[in-house]
């Protein structure tokens, strides 16, 4: 992808990573309290449920074009892409679940927050292994971990990424087919629901290869389209299909963060169209490959970028830890804006040691693969012996 194309990709991703941070300031609570800003701290600044859940869409429709992308690359592996794969989510996941568990064990040590009143703060051991293996969220489960809820998505999304990893380089049709249906029957129904969704990012991976535009109609519709999405998350009921949360059953099943899928369908879907213009526009000569403004811009948002990951899934503990062993008041604007900023600061410098050392990640799960398929191999040859 030229500079232009992934300059965009990076841009959604710190705005959804972002968004979503903020958002638990004014959103978390703790019993029936707000937890680290006042009840009005997300209408003061425009910001919804509706509107954090979009942009946890957004990294749906990336992942799934980005993904898409990996797994049509000449040469590509089932091993190869799981040990890519794995050693990017676990080089975050792993620091991140085990650090939820001590902060949730500091929080009720120092008295800030009584146990009871924590969420999701029993089977703590049959809930890390849920995570660790992306089962958290099978059939009727939502087994996050205490002060972490944004760990569900991580749980959908690999199940995706298991699906296009099946469809696409396994060969054998029937085990193909078999695979799909046992992976379906897992993720029934609230991941599989969703799955059309992360699949819009798929469908652009192939649209952006084989269809181009106009460039005057790419940029036409770029700007009516990022004009929606703006409004949207300003004005989220103007979302189409938008249902009430209490409506969140489907067959008898609770679909809990699924329960609005008609409206995150066509969320993903223009999404997914918002960047096809968007690229189509940098396909033709309305964009000039030598643009050293882009260029420059790219690389300082590629180092924020490269945090997103981290944030998304240290932010909550970060936030329960700092105001549990620092004074803290959560209806004093300064305080809030120097949590955002320690909070920030502390992501910068544990993505140093998690997603940036992905390649660490990456050979431990791959030295974890070989072993074990050395070890299954010495068994099949001792047992054919």
């Amino acid at each position: 992808m030229n500079k232009l194309k992934s300059l965009y990709l990076e841009l959604f991703r710190i705005l959804a990573a972002l968004y979503v941070f903020l958002f638990h300031i004014g959103s978390s609570t703790i019993g029936d309290k707000n937890y680290f800003a006042t009840a009005d701290f997300n209408a003061k600044y425009g910001m919804s449920n509706h509107g954090a859940h979009g942009f946890v869409i957004v990294f749906f429709v990336l992942s799934g074009f980005l993904i898409t992308m990996s797994v049509n690359k000449p040469g590509a592996t089932l091993s190869g892409f799981f040990i890519a794969r794995l050693g990017r989510l676990y080089s975050v996941l792993i620091p991140a679940l085990i650090f939820t568990y001590l902060v949730s064990y500091i929080v009720v040590f120092t008295g800030s927050i009584p146990a009871e009143l924590i969420s999701n703060n029993d089977h703590l051991i049959v809930r890390f292994f849920l995570n660790l293996a992306f089962l958290s969220q099978t059939w009727t489960l939502c087994s996050t971990p205490p002060l972490n809820g944004p760990f569900w998505s991580v749980a959908y999304e690999f199940i995706y990424y298991v699906a296009i990893a099946i469809f696409t380089l396994i060969k054998n049709s029937s085990l193909k087919w078999l695979l799909l249906a046992v992976l379906a029957l897992i993720a029934f129904p609230k991941v599989l629901i969703l799955f059309p969704a992360w699949f819009a990012g798929s469908v652009l991976y192939f649209v952006s290869k084989k269809l181009k535009m106009n460039k005057w109609l790419a940029l036409a519709l770029f700007v009516v389209s990022l004009t929606y999405i703006i409004v949207v998350n300003i004005r989220p009921e103007l979302a189409p299909f938008t249902k009430n949360e209490n409506d969140n059953k489907l067959w008898g099943f609770n679909l809990l963060l699924s329960w609005n899928y008609q409206a995150d369908l066509i969320y993903s879907m223009i999404i997914a169209a918002n960047i096809y213009f968007l690229f189509s526009i940098a396909d033709s000569d309305l964009y000039k490959r030598d643009n050293q403004i882009i260029e420059r811009l790219y690389n300082a948002l590629k180092l924020v970028a490269n945090c997103s990951y981290t944030l998304y899934l240290f932010h909550m503990p970060l936030m329960y830890l700092f105001t549990s062993i620092l004074p803290y008041d959560r209806a004093n604007t300064f305080y809030q804006i120097g949590l955002i900023i320690i909070t920030l600061l502390s992501v910068y410098f544990i993505a140093r040691f998690t997603e940036w050392k992905v390649d660490f990640w990456r050979s431990v799960t791959e030295r974890i693969f070989n072993f074990f398929n050395n070890l299954f191999n010495r068994n099949l040859a001792t047992s054919k012996v």
